[in-house]
């Protein structure tokens, strides 16, 4: 153990100490948040790379550190139609990588079929470079990938409290 002086208080430090020094530094702090005069995040994500209607309109607050990492709160937890069935916890996470691109997310899952897989990347790419409204989202689903046009994904969806019935597709839902 190396120990010094501090003015007129020893000090003492183990490597222990050290290295709960390192994790503290190290822990991601946040430093953009939703508060009082702060940007709504469907505003956020094109300056992300992403189109604003990713996430639906119920967001009660969101963080986003230094490093990428993000969460977000909804309000409760909600269903949205886009080209599947979509559900979003209370709490979405994930890291930002790089412009356009997502990874590690949790709080997402997609109806494939009768079973809900989680969504786990999220990725943003133009069709010719130029990003003239020819640009697509892949959405990594399981070990699959789904490409769509991103501007399916400019208005901000609303959020329904309860999954559909699977016979509202084919207008039988009253009848059931």
């Amino acid at each position: 153990m190396a120990s010094f002086r501090f003015g007129n208080i020893p000090a003492t430090f183990s490597p222990y100490l050290l290295l709960l020094c390192f994790l503290q530094l190290s822990t991601p702090h946040l430093s953009l948040s939703q508060g009082a005069g702060a940007e709504d995040i469907h505003d956020l994500l094109p300056k992300l790379g992403l189109p604003r209607g990713l996430i639906p309109g119920n967001v009660k607050s969101y963080e986003v550190s230094p490093l990428g990492y993000f969460s977000i709160n909804l309000s409760n937890p909600c269903y949205v139609q886009f080209h599947r069935l979509v559900h979003f916890d209370t709490q979405i996470r994930g890291k930002i990588i790089s412009y356009g691109l997502v990874t590690d997310l949790s709080g997402i899952l997609v109806k494939e079929l009768f079973v809900w897989i989680p969504l786990a990347g999220i990725n943003r790419a133009a069709a010719n470079g130029s990003g003239d409204g020819d640009d697509t989202v892949e959405f990594q689903v399981g070990v699959f990938t789904e490409t769509y046009p991103a501007n399916k994904f400019e208005a901000v969806p609303p959020c329904l409290t309860t999954e559909p019935s699977v016979w509202a597709n084919f207008g039988l839902d009253s009848i059931i």
